[in-house]
């Protein structure tokens, strides 16, 4: 059985790798890794600053919003106030915003009349990281979550009417000169039957006396900046980005928040629907009918001031092309919607439209359909156990249970490579200057061994995309926000219990676990390297843990429970079962 004690030189590693670890924070200053750095929530995006847009757009892709005045000026060329009549009525004044609400519905929409925009989508049982407001979606840019606009075209408002109002609904008609046209747009929202998500009924109807050839419109699906600055998450892989279904082909194309190159999106395509998201919050419009090929894609970059400094970061919105309508005297078009402004819940997701889980984002696309399937398997176990924290545990047992017998043979192989690496030395030795004879000789060896010098590895690696897709699924799901386990608060944050006086470090339990079990794995795990190389090795867990000490607690919980199962795997495998490989002792006479 092997020698399990730890010798010195590796007690000293250990020792060195602690003492790091505690002197980082007076290397570096208290929050030189942002462990315990105070989520703040930027005040540029409750009350957002002048915004510019990325990138600057030429005078022919300017779109200007149907909606009457803007109440505050903005530079964007895509986004400028609208030509009013001079000396025009104060229409926000005589038209205030509307709100939308439904009993037992945990979404508030409200609405500006004038502007026909949803201008904030209020989500009651989601709050900041400071746990004092709100999380409040459709905020601080123009044009707003379902705003008409059309391309290259003032549109002069000329009536409002906004009294069509009944429980859960408000209908908006605005009329408009439009060039040598009158148009009346009537919009109509109604609170939908599943939560967070409102029907949407646009028409536009020429009042003229001649065909109007209208230019391209467009409805707009909302805008979202980073979860940090929305609601203060402390994001780790943030999942910012634009999404397009596209008809024929089925792909979902996303551009992600920094690459956005200019205005339009897969424009040789119709689109199925399209959305914007960030990592735990979504925007998703859904026409009744496929959007026209070139819809709009926009970046806008906004600032913050946070403790002192200034933060840039990009707020993503888009906008689905109607097309461009020719309607005779008196002639009109309708289109439906449906709009989802919330969480992104898989089940609400799936209960709005099941193709909008395409937004969820957990994971690299070949690995996401395995990362909602631990999605739905963590749901459905949290309901048995009434603990995401224990639904961790179970599903990584669950996990671990279906790949055993491939860790089994993975630490088989390497066990039985460690017995020969003595002969192997010898080989290496005898036939150094033969590389032909010395490969040779080491392939007979490991046939006469019955070993598979690879049958160490390909097990793990068969493991490697499901272990990554159940790290990336407990990393990115909403449901984990806020939810507790023994000492940690929020499985979305770590678990920190105190902060050590005169360091500042905070102290994160399962991330010590985490790294403790890492230790004694490595420490157990049968090697081959020489031992300066092995020693080596017995640093990785504490490089680890420099680097992964404010992991979420959810996912150091999940890996310290594999660790601990690996652990006995290990010791089950290979010192267990020492005696089943020992040879019979002969019999005596």
């Amino acid at each position: 059985m092997r020698n399990k004690k730890f010798d010195p030189e590796t007690i000293v590693l250990i020792g060195v790798g602690c003492a790091i670890l505690a002197a980082w924070p007076l290397l570096f200053g208290p929050k030189g890794l942002n462990w315990n750095a105070e989520p703040k929530l930027p005040a540029a995006h409750q009350a957002a600053a002048p915004a510019k847009d990325l990138p600057a757009s030429s005078a022919k892709d300017a779109i200007q919003p149907a909606p009457g005045p803007v109440a505050t000026p903005v530079t964007s060329p895509l986004a400028a106030p609208l030509a009013i009549p001079a000396g025009g009525r104060d229409w926000a004044k005589d038209f205030p915003p509307v709100t939308l609400s439904k009993d037992g519905f945990p979404a508030t929409f409200t609405i500006d009349p004038v502007k026909g925009s949803v201008i904030s989508t209020r989500l009651a049982d989601y709050s900041t990281m400071d746990g004092k407001t709100a999380v409040v979606l459709d905020k601080g840019v123009e044009p707003g979550a379902l705003a008409l606009s059309a391309k290259n075209q003032d549109w002069k408002l000329l009536k409002v009417d906004s009294s069509g109002r009944a429980q859960g609904e408000l209908t908006v008609d605005r009329e408009f000169a439009a060039g040598d046209f009158r148009l009346a747009v009537r919009q109509r929202w109604a609170m939908a039957d599943v939560p967070y998500a409102l029907k949407y009924e646009l028409t536009v109807r020429n009042l003229s006396a001649a065909t109007a050839s209208l230019p391209e419109l467009y409805v707009w699906a909302g805008a979202l900046p980073p979860v940090q600055q929305l609601s203060g998450d402390i994001a780790r892989g943030e999942a910012h980005a634009i999404d397009q279904f596209l008809v024929g082909s089925g792909a979902n194309v996303d551009v992600r928040a920094g690459k956005v190159v200019d205005d339009k999106l897969a424009q040789d395509q119709a689109a199925r629907f399209i959305g914007v998201s960030n990592k735990f919050f979504a925007c998703v419009l859904f026409p009744d009918k496929p959007f026209a090929a070139g819809n709009i894609n926009r970046q806008t970059e906004s600032e913050a001031l946070v403790d002192g400094k200034k933060l840039m970061y990009h707020i993503l919105s888009c906008a689905g092309k109607l097309g461009a309508p020719a309607l005779a005297p008196g002639g009109s078009q309708t289109w439906d919607f449906k709009y989802y402004a919330g969480p992104k819940d898989i089940k609400r997701l799936e209960a709005f439209e099941p193709a909008s889980t395409a937004v969820m984002h957990l994971a690299w696309p070949f690995i996401e359909p395995i990362a909602q399937w631990f999605l739905y398997a963590l749901i459905f176990i949290k309901g048995l156990v009434g603990s995401y924290g224990w639904a961790i545990i179970v599903l990584t047992l669950i996990v671990k249970g279906v790949l055993w017998p491939f860790t089994h043979k993975a630490n088989r192989s390497m066990k039985k490579m460690q017995k020969v690496q003595p002969l192997l030395k010898e080989i290496r030795e005898k036939y150094k200057d033969n590389r032909e004879l010395l490969n040779q000789k080491m392939m007979e060896l490991y046939r006469t061994e019955k070993i598979n010098p690879v049958g160490g590895c390909l097990p793990i690696f068969l493991q490697i995309p499901i272990f990554i897709a159940l790290y990336w699924t407990l990393d990115g799901s909403i449901e984990l926000r806020h939810a507790s386990f023994l000492w940690a608060k929020d499985l979305t944050m770590p678990d920190t219990v105190c902060i050590i006086p005169g360091i500042g470090l905070p102290l994160n339990p399962f991330a010590l676990m985490m790294a403790a079990t890492m230790l004694l794995q490595q420490k157990m795990t049968p090697t081959a390297a020489d031992p300066m190389q092995a020693k080596m090795m017995m640093m990785m867990p504490l490089v680890m843990l420099l680097f992964l000490y404010n992991l979420p607690s959810g996912l150091t919980l999940y890996w310290t429970v594999s660790q601990i199962i690996s652990i006995g795997q290990l010791y089950v495998n290979i010192y267990l079962e020492d005696d089943k490989e020992k040879p019979p002792t002969p019999k005596t006479a």
